[in-house]
């Protein structure tokens, strides 16, 4: 943020232009506006927009529109140019990489072992892979490999003067291996003692949470991330064949009575799309007081190629963004997050270091035996807990940290090119050994999408919200 407000001061004298990476559309008398590295979702009525069409524009003109147009990046001088913004950040990340100043992120895979045995789960994607760790024989994380992970990573914290730690309870099934979970609440708690912000959130299949276990994650502040598909589905198992989803509610009940935060991480693939029903989510996500809602896509590349399957996921995907609304239910996920930066819900990259995937650099995953990886999702380790500055130095964990800024070069020009971070790191990496690789099937769907949500976006836009003369 202060790149992009340091160019705006820039800006006083000169005389300006339309920015070349202007994404317009026409909407029924108006103009949509964004700009495709930055964002700024506008809408411009006609006479907005052909003042923002003129060049040389005096930029004396002190007038509220200009001085708007400025700060969204839609005036510009000719010698200035937004990439030259995120060029000046590459090099500032490229040179700072090696002290680990972006890391605010730890995932804490307590175990590889799980209860259930959900079809579309990333751990089953994978294990036709025999590298993948949720192949090999289920570990369970020691204490002392917990509270060395939590202490390395907040001397990493403090020594680049950063305040902020989210540590996140993974798994697997991480209540599985609740000892060390309360273990590490109970130790370092806020983060207060340790000089730090302390964060907490844990992503379960909720089948093992008591009241108990719902009591001590109030009491810490965890925010529980559930991982539930759709009401009522039968083929999702426990590991003895039977039906979990008794199990499940019961875990919801006991975090509904003590007002736990809970969001749910629902999949929406092609394995599960003949049984997914968004009213039904919805409503049982209303009922137990859920929030947030993400939809997950397929981590594998190959169903994007069926046509067919991609366009159920894709008006699945709208009806429930679009039903959500009644519910007051927010709709996130990492293809939703494009269009979350373009109009602003979401910090940009510039902000937060990362576009969509926070395993560009911002996080880092430890399996139970100590060894590191960007992120679960990545079965290459890149490391281990005792040697932090190896981690940062290592060409992976460089590789992946500068894709927060180009994801590749072929996505130069594309109308969601600042905002998306393509398919998952982990999926490029294991089906093309390339997390640069691009798969068109995909970039097609994310774009669709994003064209639809902004044009749903749109209904809802008053007019004393557009930008005026």
């Amino acid at each position: 943020m202060n790149s992009r407000q340091a160019t705006v001061e820039k800006i006083n004298g000169e005389k300006l232009s339309p920015s070349q990476y202007l994404s317009i559309q026409p909407h029924q008398g108006y103009y949509v506006v964004y700009n495709k590295l930055l964002g700024n979702f506008s809408v411009l009525s006609q006479q907005a927009y052909e003042y923002l069409c003129r060049n040389n524009i005096d930029n004396n003109e002190n007038t509220p529109l200009i001085q708007q147009l400025k700060e969204r990046f839609f005036l510009l001088p000719d010698n200035i140019d937004e990439r030259d913004i995120i060029n000046n950040e590459i090099r500032y990340r490229k040179e700072h990489l090696d002290s680990g100043y972006l890391v605010n992120g730890l995932q804490l895979v307590l175990t590889n072992d799980c209860n259930f045995k959900c079809t579309y789960c990333f751990a089953n994607e994978r294990n036709n892979d025999q590298a993948s760790s949720c192949a090999q024989k289920p570990q369970r994380m020691t204490k002392e490999i917990a509270f060395l992970a939590v202490e390395n990573i907040i001397s990493v914290i403090k020594r680049n003067h950063n305040t902020h730690l989210t540590i996140e309870f993974f798994g697997g099934e991480p209540l599985l291996n609740w000892e060390i979970i309360e273990a590490v609440l109970d130790k370092y708690r806020s983060g207060e003692d340790w000089g730090v912000n302390i964060h907490y959130m844990i992503t379960t299949n909720g089948s093992l949470i008591s009241e108990k276990i719902a009591k001590t994650l109030k009491t810490y502040g965890v925010h529980t991330v559930l991982s539930y598909d759709t009401p009522g589905n039968h083929h999702r198992l426990t590991t003895k064949n039977t039906p979990a989803e008794e199990l499940i509610l019961r875990g919801l009940s006991n975090l509904k009575k003590h007002n736990n935060a809970v969001s749910i991480n629902s999949v929406i693939s092609h394995t599960n799309i003949d049984q997914f029903d968004a009213d039904a989510l919805l409503e049982f996500a209303a009922y137990y007081h859920i929030g947030t809602l993400a939809l997950i896509l397929d981590l594998s590349s190959y169903p994007y190629d069926d046509a067919v399957i991609m366009k159920r996921i894709t008006d699945a995907i709208l009806y429930t963004c679009i039903q959500a609304r009644k519910y007051a239910i927010n709709i996130t996920g990492y293809w939703h997050q494009i269009f979350e930066q373009i109009t602003d819900i979401r910090p940009i990259n510039l902000t937060k270091g990362y576009k969509t995937c926070p395993a560009e650099g911002c996080k880092i995953s430890v399996e139970p035996d100590g060894a590191i990886s960007n992120c679960k999702c990545v079965d290459t380790k890149i490391g281990t807990i005792n040697d932090l500055d190896a981690v940062f130095t290592s060409e992976r964990y460089q590789l992946y940290a500068m894709k927060a800024y180009i994801t590749t070069p072929f996505c130069e020009g594309c109308e969601i090119e600042g905002f998306c971070s393509g398919l998952c790191m982990g999926t490029l990496d294991l089906e093309f050994n390339n997390i640069s690789a691009v798969i068109p099937t995909t970039c097609q769907l994310y774009r669709g999408l994003t064209r639809q949500l902004l044009a749903e976006h749109l209904t809802h836009y008053r007019e004393e919200d557009y930008l005026h003369i």
